[in-house]
């Protein structure tokens, strides 16, 4: 293997890297969070702050349905979900 990426080992850093990757490519400030992402991956999202970054965690719901839609606008870069969520959906 001539190239490694050792940050991206676990869907945590993946996906803070993804959300960076998304600001960069869109230069968009806004990341919505699915609730139904497992803890540690929304624990550790908030280290995008430091580059201006905002976030907007969706609270789960009993039934799995979530409204991630109606938090998108116009500065939202992209939108965070797990599959298998949480809840194993």
């Amino acid at each position: 293997m001539e190239v490694a990426n050792a940050s991206m080992y676990d869907g945590s850093t993946a996906a803070g890297e993804a959300v960076l990757m998304a600001h960069r490519v869109t230069r968009r400030n806004h990341a919505v969070v699915s609730g139904a992402c497992i803890r540690n991956m929304s624990m550790s999202l908030p280290i995008c702050r430091i580059w201006g970054l905002w976030l907007t965690h969706i609270p789960p719901t009993v039934q799995g349905a979530e409204d991630l839609l109606s938090s998108v606008d116009e500065n939202t870069s992209c939108v965070v979900v797990q599959n298998p969520d949480f809840s194993v959906r």
